[in-house]
């Protein structure tokens, strides 16, 4: 069993700083679409390519769309989508600049059982 430390579910950090000049691998991408289950639940899905791309060595960031109105016309626009397509979200994928390691944030005093 990997140490907390090492898991991939306490490791992960939102990355908004990437090496402009090393593309991900077109492998790595179809893992984390593979990951997705796009289908079942976009939020669920999401989080899974949040997950793949840590382990895979992959900086991730969610950027949240919708139901932000102006996010989603924004994205639209600038993608050139059809009318009928509302984007969600957006993932920044790349290889990090800084490297990053688990920071425990768990605080025992604001879990409550059965009552507040």
């Amino acid at each position: 069993m990997k140490n907390i430390n090492e898991s991939t579910i306490f490791s992960r950090r939102s990355i908004r700083s990437f090496i402009k000049e090393k593309k991900v691998e077109q492998e790595k991408i179809d893992i984390l679409l593979r990951a997705a289950w796009y289908p079942q639940d976009l939020s669920a899905s999401i989080q899974n390519i949040l997950l793949q791309a840590a382990e895979l060595g992959l900086g991730s960031v969610w950027i949240g769309t919708y139901p932000d109105e102006k996010r989603i016309q924004g994205l639209k626009k600038h993608f050139n989508m059809p009318e009928n397509i509302t984007p969600f979200a957006v993932i920044a994928i790349g290889y990090s600049k800084d490297k990053h390691k688990f920071i425990d944030r768990f605080d025992s005093s604001k879990i409550h059982y059965n009552k507040y």
